[in-house]
C-alpha cells in the first residue's frame, strides 16, 4: 500500500473527530427511533433521570476515539477495527450508565438491571451498530487517502493531456 505523500497523520485527527461526531448522531438517531418504534424509553425507571444516559454516551465516544484514533492516525487501520469499536463502546455506554446511576443514589440492583435490560433489549446493540458503522466510513476514508485515491470523479472530470 502506497501511503500519501502528506504522511498519515494530515487529516486523521479530523477524520477521527467526524467519525465520532457520526457515532454519536447515528447513536442519538437509532436509539430515538427504537425507542419511538417500541413505545418504550430507553431507560424506564422513576426518578433516574438523563443524566446516566449522558455519561454513557460520553463513555462511548471516548472508548471509539480510543479504538479509532490509533489506527486512523498510523495511517492504516484495518476493517477489523470496527468490531472492537462496536464492543468497546457498548460495554463503555453499559459501564458509563452503571456508574452513574450508582454515583447518584440509586440502589445498584435497580441500576443493574436496567444495565441488563438495555443489554438485551434494543439498546444496548445499536450502540455498538451506531460504533461499526462510524468506524467502517472512517476507516474506509482513511484507506482510501491512503492509498492515493483522489474521490470519485465523473468520466469528463478526468485529466486530459
Amino acid at each position: 500500500m502506497t501511503q500519501s505523500p502528506s504522511g498519515p497523520r494530515r487529516g486523521g485527527l479530523l477524520r477521527v473527530l467526524m467519525g465520532a461526531v457520526l457515532f454519536v448522531a447515528l447513536l442519538i438517531f437509532s436509539t430515538g427511533f427504537a425507542s419511538l418504534l417500541t413505545g418504550t424509553d430507553v431507560i424506564e425507571a422513576p426518578g433516574f433521570g438523563q443524566l446516566p444516559a449522558v455519561v454513557g454516551v460520553i463513555f462511548a465516544t471516548l472508548a471509539f476515539l480510543a479504538v479509532i484514533a490509533p489506527a486512523v492516525l498510523r495511517g492504516q487501520p484495518r476493517y477489523r477495527s470496527a468490531i472492537w469499536a462496536a464492543v468497546g463502546c457498548a460495554l463503555a455506554y453499559l459501564f458509563g450508565i452503571f456508574l452513574a446511576g450508582v454515583f447518584s443514589g440509586h440502589d445498584p440492583a435497580l441500576v443493574a438491571s436496567i444495565v441488563g435490560r438495555l443489554a438485551t433489549f434494543w439498546y444496548g446493540p445499536l450502540v455498538a451498530l451506531s460504533a461499526a458503522l462510524a468506524a467502517l466510513g472512517v476507516i474506509a476514508i482513511t484507506q482510501a487517502r491512503e492509498q492515493g485515491m483522489g474521490g470519485a470523479r465523473w468520466p469528463w472530470e478526468r485529466d486530459e493531456h
